[in-house]
């Protein structure tokens, strides 16, 4: 897995120089923040799996870490201490995809949206169609891409370990800059991540069992809302 992710950063790098695609990147690495001693003594031993990896790390106490995230430096001292992965990137998935797929179209890359794919016309295990309303669509190879969804279109043809989970997550406007983080910080208590975009905060994570269950509970919202106030040196940030 290592190896996979450290090649699709490498494909990542190699597109962004070749393209110059816009997408609010910042190679700014992430920090993962410690609330207990516990959880600071496990990554001490935790570490063993990314230094076996050769994945460069930086193991913090509480007193370094506006070091590396200056919008630390007043809620530091309620922190354990942090664990920083340096060559981690970050960006907005949304803003990416959209643009690629303009420039895929400009290399003569056909997308159909809003068109429904009602079934996978298969012969045993091997798939020669994909049934669209009363068109056919044909082609040399087929990739499944819907996700949580795929199971249910793959039903009957090959069963996948697929489940879906629901998280939530927040996009705030940055108010101050010296308030907002540099980069993208990972709440270890709240399985929470900060990720800064131009001007904008994106606050995700948690993961529900729900089935495709996508009602927003308040509740959940006010912990997102919650992490924020309390990670940042400022609540002026946003």
């Amino acid at each position: 897995m290592v190896r996979l992710a450290e090649y699709s950063r490498d494909c990542l790098k190699a597109l962004r120089a070749e393209t110059n695609i816009q997408y609010e990147g910042r190679q700014g690495g992430t920090l993962q923040l410690f609330r207990t001693e516990q959880q600071y003594e496990n990554a001490t031993r935790d570490i063993a799996v990314l230094e076996d990896a050769g994945v460069p790390y930086q193991l913090l106490e509480s007193s370094r870490l506006a070091e590396v995230e200056p919008a630390l430096a007043e809620v530091a001292h309620k922190l354990t201490g942090g664990l920083q992965l340096p060559n981690d990137e970050t960006g907005d998935c949304q803003l990416f995809t959209q643009n690629l797929a303009r420039m895929a179209e400009q290399a003569g890359v056909k997308f159909r949206f809003n068109t429904p794919v009602d079934q996978l016309l298969c012969d045993g295990e091997q798939i020669y169609g994909v049934k669209c309303g009363d068109e056919v669509i044909k082609a040399d190879a087929y990739v499944m891409a819907f996700g949580s969804y795929s199971t249910a279109m793959l039903k009957g043809i090959v069963d996948i370990p697929v489940y879906p989970l629901k998280g939530y997550s927040l996009t705030i406007p940055i108010a101050q800059e010296d308030g907002a983080p540099v980069s993208t910080i990972l709440d270890e208590t709240y399985k929470i991540a900060i990720t800064r975009f131009d001007n904008r905060i994106r606050v995700g994570g948690m993961a529900e069992i729900v089935g495709f269950n996508t009602e927003l509970l308040q509740p959940r919202r006010e912990t997102l809302e919650m992490v924020v106030r309390d990670s940042l040196s400022t609540r002026r940030s946003c």
